[in-house]
């Protein structure tokens, strides 16, 4: 891509997953339809929630994450209200979701891994010893030579509003998003993963290995 805009219809390294392709083969659901949030809900934890469930954020975020778990039946269980500014970031991020999927596979994959496409993943279970649905990752896609072949990359973005204090993307990976990553990776048994970070100013691209002791 040599401008400003990219035609996701005619990228050719780009492949989206079929929402209307009945399928109950968790990795080609498409996300936010109602069968994944069905199986998210089944999950005591998600790629997103699991830096609060193993209580390395706030205690109170480990908290509410317990009970969220533990009474998602109770109708009287407190709700878990979010903030106008959060509830804005995460507007942000589902607005621009598309732009960092143009600028990965416009800029970033033909400059840097020009051999690779990106392919639109669903999600995946980790079981338990007790619980097949325990955990669900839902990795915002793969890098692989050929929609075929395994993964030879994980991907994940994050879409980073602006603030007074600092327009642009992440230049180091947030400590809360990396046992994100490691699951990822450990879900789709891949070893690599690219991490992005789309804002209004650039977007930023780190290069994950997976650490199996951590």
């Amino acid at each position: 891509c040599r401008s400003n805009t990219v035609d996701i219809a005619k990228q050719e390294n780009l492949y989206r997953l079929n929402e209307s392709y009945e399928t109950s083969d968790s990795k080609y659901i498409c996300q936010r339809t109602d069968k994944w949030f069905e199986m998210r809900q089944k999950a005591k934890v998600t790629g997103s929630t699991c830096n609060a469930a193993a209580g390395l954020g706030k205690l109170k975020e480990q908290q509410q994450h317990i009970n969220n778990v533990m009474n998602k039946d109770n109708a009287a269980r407190p709700k878990i209200t979010i903030d106008e500014e959060t509830s804005k970031r995460m507007e942000f991020g589902s607005t621009h979701e598309i732009d960092a999927i143009a600028t990965l596979t416009g800029k970033v994959l033909p400059f840097v891994y020009p051999e690779m496409k990106y392919i639109e993943e669903g999600c995946m279970k980790i079981p338990s010893k007790n619980d097949a649905n325990f955990m669900v990752v839902s990795p915002d896609g793969s890098l692989r030579v050929s929609p075929e072949d395994v993964p030879k990359m994980m991907y994940e973005n994050k879409c980073k509003a602006p603030t007074s204090y600092n327009p642009s993307a992440y230049y180091s990976i947030p400590h809360y998003y990396v046992l994100q990553l490691l699951s990822e990776m450990k879900a789709y048994e891949c070893k690599e993963l690219l991490f992005t970070c789309w804002s209004l100013q650039s977007m930023t691209v780190f290069h994950v290995c997976f650490d199996d002791a951590l």
